[in-house]
């Protein structure tokens, strides 16, 4: 994990110390850490990056790893697409995991790409608020982990993820702070400069 991680965080250092907004370093970077979260569940396991649209209806694909290369490229409520359900788990605050798809409960509900028998369904989040979901399927059943250990890890992709996607904004302020002149301390009187 750590010889996957190190140079994606060498190059998130690289992004934030750059004054200037790079958008197609922060796609290449994400690809990255999605095509690791793929290879974190096996070399042939599919791996794609949905981001929720403004309205929280749609997913909208992101970045993917060859193996999802077929994956649709957005999810909607639509009941014939099954996309209902992901938005569903997109929205909600933790993961679904699918053993084996022929078992489980939800299988007429649940979007499995192309003979793919388990899956990893993971919320992305910022925060409380939900942004998108990272989709990882395998062809073999049971072969996607359900171990904490596992699951931490791509939480760390995660959380990497979202730290690259907000490294900046298009703003110039960093999302959910201020902007504005810094606060005055209490007791001390604020002049505008003079001009």
């Amino acid at each position: 994990m750590e010889a996957a991680i190190n140079p994606l965080l060498a190059e998130l250092s690289s992004l934030v110390a750059d004054p200037v907004e790079r958008p197609e370093e922060k796609k290449r970077i994400i690809q990255r850490a999605v095509d690791t979260a793929g290879q974190l569940t096996g070399r042939t396991a599919l791996s794609c990056l949905y981001w929720l649209d403004e309205t929280s209806e749609t997913l909208q694909r992101y970045a993917f790893n060859e193996a999802a290369r077929g994956m649709p490229a957005e999810f909607t409520t639509d009941p014939a697409q099954k996309g209902s359900f992901l938005i569903g788990i997109a929205r909600a605050p933790v993961g679904r995991h699918v053993k084996k798809i022929s078992s489980d409960l939800d299988r007429q509900r649940i979007y499995m790409h192309d003979g793919c028998e388990a899956a990893y369904f993971v919320p992305v989040c910022v925060g409380l608020a939900l942004k998108g979901l990272l989709v990882i399927q395998a062809k073999k059943a049971g072969s996607i982990s359900r171990t904490e250990s596992a699951n931490k890890r791509i939480e760390t992709l995660l959380n990497f993820v979202m730290a690259v996607k907000l490294e900046k904004s298009p703003q110039g302020h960093i999302p959910g702070q201020p902007v504005g002149p810094p606060p005055v301390p209490d007791g001390e009187v604020s002049v505008p400069p003079v001009g």
